[in-house]
């Protein structure tokens, strides 16, 4: 406590002491104590850590993106710029996540990639920041996303983000697309389908729209008794019960 009041107090002349120590420490909690009294003095550090930007250790890059966010600055999406073709997964994710933190149409732009990549890992990355745009090419490609061929696990983990980003967005587009969904059938990928549905069902009265209600309405009267109470469910949490005249 001592030493964090003490560089705290300082300031300045610590800074560059522990951006190198950053850099080089290999204890994990010495780093990360570092990165902390960094993150307090961020306003004073920002063209100190700006300035090593180009450093090959991915690792180090990332917390330097750290630094950066909690300073804040009207330069901070020049700086992004500078990295934001790095090749490690994680500088860009984080690269990514500041873009649409800042409302900046480059977060768009890499976001529309990464949803359009055959890379697994950033797509599903690329799914939970969806919501944090506004561009209406988004929802298309989650929607793109939910119709891709496959029934694997990890197929299955990816549609279910896309329909809980789809839902979170809000956009009464994807309305028609998610009917299609519900009504599909399949003999040999019934559970596969039936989770799918379930997930579809649990996410549509976030839309807050008369035709997610409507779907509702119809799901309630599903001949699949799971589906059907889940669909009530839903309906009398949004209070929609008794205007659509349902009974369980």
């Amino acid at each position: 406590g001592d030493i964090s009041s003490l560089i705290r107090s300082v300031g300045r002349p610590f800074i560059e002491p522990l951006l190198d120590r950053l850099a080089e420490e290999e204890n994990r909690t010495i780093r990360r104590y570092c990165l902390e009294q960094l993150m307090h003095l961020s306003s004073l550090a920002r063209d100190s850590v700006a300035a090593r930007l180009g450093d090959p250790r991915w690792y180090f890059v990332r917390n330097l993106l750290i630094i950066l966010r909690r300073s804040g600055g009207a330069d901070l999406a020049t700086h992004l710029r500078r990295v934001a073709e790095h090749p490690h997964p994680k500088v860009r994710h984080m690269v990514l996540e500041m873009y649409l933190d800042l409302g900046d149409p480059e977060g768009d732009c890499m976001l529309l990639d990464d949803l359009r990549s055959d890379d697994r890992t950033m797509r599903m990355h690329a799914i939970q920041q969806a919501e944090k745009s506004v561009h209406p090419d988004v929802v298309t490609a989650l929607l793109h996303i939910l119709h891709r061929k496959g029934t694997s696990p990890d197929s299955a983990a990816e549609k279910k983000a896309a329909l809980r980003s789809l839902a979170e967005i809000g956009d009464a587009r994807a309305i028609a697309d998610l009917e299609k969904i519900l009504r599909k059938r399949s003999l040999f990928r019934a559970s596969f389908y039936l989770s799918l549905q379930k997930e579809i069902i649990q996410t549509l009265g976030r839309y807050r729209d008369p035709s997610a209600y409507a779907l509702l309405a119809t799901m309630a009267e599903s001949r699949n008794r799971e589906l059907s109470e889940q669909a009530w469910e839903q309906l009398q949490n949004a209070g929609k019960g008794r205007e659509w005249g349902l009974t369980l």
